[in-house]
């Protein structure tokens, strides 16, 4: 798992650690997590560890963490993750609303006190929701596990939780076994 220290990418902007605010600051941002996560393994996430306390403003997170989740989502990064930490409920209301405003498909995990893991941004539909909850109580699954588990063929659990890879919302590990390919698929 790589981290990535908000606050540190701040002091290199020369300004206070609270403002996650403006488009300027989201532009060199996405570019410096942009640079990271190019680094960072395939089937890896990077973290982006934000402050307590400290608001990420609508134009910041456009022009930076949901630029990101675009190009996650259309696979410009290969098989790589971004997971947000420590965000504000207000900054996940101002990430949802310009998700929301656009119309973006996208969306994020964050960790979150209560539930482990909190969905923001344009959230998958109720049959997906379920499975995706279904492995966050597990861990991980693979499709031939679902599928029994839902009762259902293995293609039709399996193209769910491929949806769910798709969104970035699963990682996927591909194992060889004597009964062929396999993918394990967790947070």
């Amino acid at each position: 798992m790589e981290e990535d220290s908000v606050a540190q990418l701040m002091l290199t902007l020369y300004e206070p650690l609270y403002s996650y605010v403006g488009r300027v600051k989201g532009r060199v941002a996405y570019s410096v997590w942009k640079e990271r996560l190019l680094t960072i393994e395939e089937g890896q996430a990077l973290w982006l560890n934000f402050p307590a306390d400290h608001v990420v403003d609508a134009s910041f997170a456009e022009e930076s963490i949901i630029r990101l989740g675009r190009e996650l989502y259309e696979k410009e990064f290969g098989d790589r993750f971004l997971r947000l930490h420590g965000l504000t409920p207000d900054s996940i209301i101002n990430i949802n609303a310009i998700i929301k405003w656009h119309n973006h498909r996208v969306v994020f995990l964050t960790d979150h006190p209560q539930e482990r893991w909190q969905i923001i941004g344009r959230p998958p539909g109720k049959e997906l929701l379920a499975i995706f909850e279904l492995v966050k109580a597990q861990d991980h699954t693979t499709s031939a596990e679902l599928a029994a588990a839902l009762q259902i063929a293995v293609n039709a659990a399996s193209t769910q939780l491929n949806r769910l890879y798709r969104l970035r919302l699963l990682r996927r590990k591909r194992e060889v076994s004597q009964r062929g390919i396999e993918y394990i698929y967790s947070m």
